[in-house]
Parts: structure tokens; sequence; C-alpha cells
């Protein structure tokens, strides 16, 4: 059976609990305009690994836990409530062993304040609150991308957090997967090297210094940045030109045109507030217009007018709270074809503006 047959039959299968479903997991996480989830995302996937096979779980409680036996049965849950009212990314429960695991990408240790008023690190919050066993020994772990310092050893009763042993970074889980990726069958090998690669893409894996080929990119970038920057000061004008006509063909003025790193705007007053027209650079659905509503809108008109145009017009919220509504133009060429994307924007941008008029006139 291929590769793709055995993936296939593998994630289809009828499972009875989400922790075993790994499509169910990482769906929990989908990214948003507003939040990019790599460290959940990173959290489900590495669960779901050491829930699933026993060839990844058994060398990583053996390295990094000094656990034998890794091939018994165990349970791997995520984002699992604490008495304290915390949440905790990972734990592994066997009939010998509580394993708690926080993990960090990019984001630092949070900080509480304890019973005595005293501010604590994410570390001493959880080791002073995570159950404790009186049959099983209870574990720590925190796994991060990056070094973290200030760590100091904590002790409770049997569960002890030693930074020397119990703090890892991902770089070197990173190694343990590559070691064990060619003795993996399918589908784990499968799983390991997404993970490797998701490791990768994040610099998460090992610094292998600056070398020959950084140095080598590094000089290529500097080559063609003065390239590159004309090409955007072009690509700048010509846009703004685009929407200076586009002003022209619907009698709109603009009181100014803005730039910035993803588009080119302009800028419009109506009534009480201020709308804009922008038109993005390189984005994938190349010459997409743009016509927003600055979010302050909704302090100056009728609540439900404004609800029935946003839900009528079928605008959408950006990361802001701005109203934004798009268009995409067709990518034409010549001067026939120059006038047909001016005319088919300055409709667009008329029909939005006589919708909001009654409201920021009013």
């Amino acid at each position: 059976m291929g590769r793709v047959a055995v993936m296939r039959r593998y994630l289809m299968m009828p499972h009875t609990h989400y922790e075993t479903d790994l499509l169910f997991r990482l769906g929990k996480y989908a990214p948003t305009a507003n939040v990019d989830p790599v460290e959940n995302f990173l959290t489900e996937a590495f669960a779901f690994v050491l829930q699933q096979f026993a060839e990844v779980r058994a060398p990583f409680l053996r390295e990094f836990c000094g656990v034998g036996d890794g091939f018994r049965e165990c349970a791997v849950e995520t984002q699992r409530g604490l008495p304290n009212g915390s949440i905790i990314d990972i734990v592994l429960r066997r009939d010998d062993l509580i394993l708690y695991v926080e993990n960090k990408v990019w984001s630092d240790l949070n900080v509480y304040v304890s019973e005595g008023g005293l501010f604590v690190n994410q570390v001493e919050h959880y080791v002073a609150s995570v159950p404790l066993s009186k049959t099983v020994p209870v574990m720590f772990k925190l796994i991060t991308s990056r070094p973290v310092y200030g760590l100091r050893k904590q002790t409770r009763g049997r569960l002890v957090f030693d930074p020397i042993h119990d703090h890892i970074r991902w770089a070197q889980v990173y190694k343990m997967l590559l070691a064990k990726r060619a003795s993996c069958q399918e589908p784990a090998r499968f799983c390991v090297e997404a993970l490797l690669t998701f490791l990768e893409e994040h610099d998460m894996a090992p610094f292998e210094g600056i070398g020959k080929n950084i140095n080598e990119m590094a000089l290529i970038y500097e080559s063609i940045r003065p390239v590159s920057e004309k090409l955007k000061t072009k690509l700048t004008k010509l846009f703004r030109a685009f929407l200076e006509e586009v002003m022209r063909e619907a009698n709109i003025k603009a009181y100014q045109y803005k730039p910035s790193v993803e588009s080119m705007t302009a800028h419009i007053r109506l009534g009480k507030s201020k709308v804009w027209l922008s038109i993005d650079f390189g984005s994938k659905s190349f010459l997409r217009l743009r016509f927003g509503v600055w979010a302050e809108t909704r302090r100056l008109v009728d609540e439900e007018s404004l609800k029935k145009v946003v839900s009528e017009r079928g605008y959408s919220q950006d990361g802001w709270k701005n109203y934004v509504k798009a268009m995409h133009l067709p990518q034409e060429q010549g001067e026939e074809g120059g006038q047909h994307q001016i005319v088919q924007a300055a409709e667009f941008l008329k029909c939005e503006l006589a919708a909001w008029e009654p409201l920021l006139r009013g």
C-alpha cells in the first residue's frame, strides 16, 4: 500500500475520542486575522504523535524524562485545566507516570501573583498547582523555542523541576525526531517528517551557524535591494496614478494618498467620518480593491442602520474592526483595458459611498 493510501486510511479511521483524531486537534486552532496559533498548533500536533506512535513516545520519555518502557499504553490530553484555573498544554498519563508539559514558542513565560503577593513565573505557578499523586511519580517539563533565563529549581513533595534537566529546547526534540525518522513506519514517519518541517519553517531546528550559504544569501540580498526598492517605487507611483484616475472618474476628491508596505490608499472625507479606497501590492488575488470605513464610525451613527448597511452590502471587519468590502479587477492591458479598470473601480467606489452617505451625512 502506498504512502498516501496509508495516510488516507489512517486519517479516515473512525475514532472514538478527539484526542486520537489529528484533523480534529489541528482544526481547533485555525488562523484568523488576529491570531497565528503556532504554539497551539504545535502542541496539538506533538501531543497527537506522542499519543499515537510509541516509536516516538519511547525515545522522548527515555531521553527527556529518564523513563523506560515507552511502549506502554498512555493517554495524552491537551489544554487541561488546573485547580487554580490555569491551563497547561499537555498531560501524559500512564499507570506509572503523570507528565505535565508546557510549550512556549515565541511567547515569554506568563507572570502571576502568588497567594503571598509575590510575582512568580509560569513554571513556579504550575509546579505549585499541578495535582500530585500518592501512587505514581509526577513530572513537569518546559519546552521552549528559545533560551529562558531566571529559571530556578522548584520542589513540591515528590515533584521536582530542575532547569538543567526539565527545561527542554525544541531544537533538542528536533534532533530526537530526526534520529528516529528513518526507523519509523508509516504513518508515524509521515507525521514525524511533518513535525520536522514545521520546526524548520518556524526556526526551531538547531542553530547551525552563519556559514558560507548564509553569507551568500546576504550578498544576494544586498545586490537586489536597490532593484527591489526601485520596483516598489514604480508600483507605488503606478497604483497612485490609478487611484487618482478612479477619483477623477467618480468625481470624488481624496484628501490624502498614503502608501504602506502592503497597499496604496486614497483617503476620503464623508460627513462625520472618513472612508478609504485601497489597492493591494502583490496580493494572491492581484488588483484587489478594498473600500473601508473606520471602526470609530459605529460611535457616530445609529447602530441598527449601521448593521443594516453592513449586512446588506456584504461587509466584514478586519483586524482593527474597520468595515471592509473588496472587489477584484480583471487584469487588462492597453489603454482600453486600463480605462475599463478605472470605470469598474469608480462604479464600485460610487456605489459604496452612496450606501454609506445617508448614515455619515445624517
